[in-house]
């Protein structure tokens, strides 16, 4: 969607660019809905851990894993 707003607004299409953006912001509040329902109603709060998930990764890959959730959580 936010390729598309960009291409939209790239063409002049500024109406198209509003509704990409809108749709946007609406999908963004619905993923956050759903992740704070399931971390506060299902988990109980509880932390979801990376061992837990997939005890027989190798460590490296809880780190690359670690690494990626930090940036995304920085960057959102």
């Amino acid at each position: 969607l936010l390729l598309a707003g960009f291409w939209a607004v790239r063409l002049g299409a500024v109406r198209l660019h509003v509704a990409c953006m809108l749709l946007a912001l609406l999908v963004s509040a619905l993923f956050l809905a759903s992740y704070l329902y399931y971390h506060i109603a299902v988990k109980e709060l509880r932390p979801t851990r990376f061992v837990e998930q997939v005890p027989d990764a190798p460590a490296w890959l809880a780190w690359l894993y670690a690494a990626i959730l930090g940036s995304h959580t920085i960057l959102a």
